[in-house]
C-alpha cells in the first residue's frame, strides 16, 4: 500500500473530521429527544478524548513512553473511530429500524477494526499504542451503545438529515488535517506553562527482513 493511499484511508480517522462527527451524534440525539443521552455521549466522548490528549501531552512533551512494549504515543485516530464509527452507523441504522441499527453497529466497528489495522501496517501506530486507543474508545462506544435507540425521520426533520448524511461523508476528506496547525499552538502553550524545554517523537518503520516494526525514539531541544 503506497503513502498517499494510507494517508487517504487514515484521513477518515482524523480528529478534524472525527470532532465535527461526535458533534452532529449528539446533535441528533438531542434533535430525536434523547437529552440526557446526548449529554451522555457528549460527556464520555469529551472525557475519551481528554485521555488521549493527556497521553499524547506525556510524550511529546515529557518523553514517557514504555519501550518494552513499543508505546510511545497513544493512537487518537483508534480511538476516535472505534467510539465515532458504530454510534454514527448505528444512528444512521435506526432511522430504518432496531435491526438495520444493529448492522450499523456492527459495520462501524468493523470499520474500526480495518483502520487499525491501517494504522499498524502503514507505521502510523505500533500495535500497543493502537490498542491503547481503541480500548478507549471501545469504553466510550460501549457506553452509549447499551440500549437502542428509535429515530422518527418526521420528528427529525427532513432538513437535519439532509445535513447530516453530507457531512458524513465530507467531514472526514474535507478537514483533514486541519487539527494539526490547532495541536501545536496548544502544545506550544502547554510547553511554556510546563517549562518543558524538549519534544519526542518517535520514527517507526518496518524491518525489511523480518517484517517487524522498528522504533526510534527521537529527541529534540526546542525553545518555545
Amino acid at each position: 500500500m503506497t503513502a498517499a493511499l494510507c494517508s487517504r484511508i487514515v484521513a477518515f480517522g482524523d480528529g478534524s473530521g472525527m470532532l465535527p462527527l461526535a458533534a452532529a451524534i449528539g446533535l441528533v440525539l438531542l434533535a430525536a429527544g434523547y437529552r440526557r443521552r446526548a449529554l451522555a455521549w457528549l460527556a464520555s466522548f469529551g472525557a475519551g478524548v481528554l485521555l488521549i490528549l493527556a497521553g499524547k501531552m506525556a510524550f511529546d512533551l515529557g518523553g514517557l513512553h514504555i519501550a518494552a512494549l513499543a508505546f510511545y504515543s497513544v493512537s487518537g485516530h483508534a480511538m476516535l473511530t472505534t467510539a465515532v464509527y458504530p454510534m454514527l452507523l448505528m444512528l444512521i441504522g435506526a432511522l430504518v429500524g432496531e435491526r438495520a441499527a444493529s448492522y450499523g453497529k456492527a459495520l462501524g466497528f468493523a470499520l474500526a477494526v480495518a483502520l487499525a489495522v491501517i494504522l499498524i501496517n502503514c507505521n502510523y501506530h505500533t500495535p500497543a499504542e493502537t490498542l491503547a486507543g481503541g480500548a478507549i474508545g471501545l469504553i466510550v462506544a460501549w457506553f452509549n451503545l447499551r440500549t437502542p435507540v428509535r429515530l422518527n425521520p418526521r420528528r427529525l426533520g427532513r432538513r437535519l438529515l439532509l445535513l447530516m448524511l453530507p457531512l458524513c461523508l465530507v467531514a472526514p476528506l474535507g478537514l483533514h488535517g486541519q487539527a494539526r496547525p490547532i495541536k501545536e499552538v496548544a502544545w506550544r502553550w502547554l510547553a511554556h506553562r510546563l517549562g518543558a524545554t524538549h519534544t519526542y517523537w518517535r520514527d517507526i518503520e518496518t524491518d525489511p527482513l523480518s517484517g517487524r516494526q522498528q522504533v526510534k525514539l527521537v529527541e529534540h531541544r526546542k525553545s518555545w
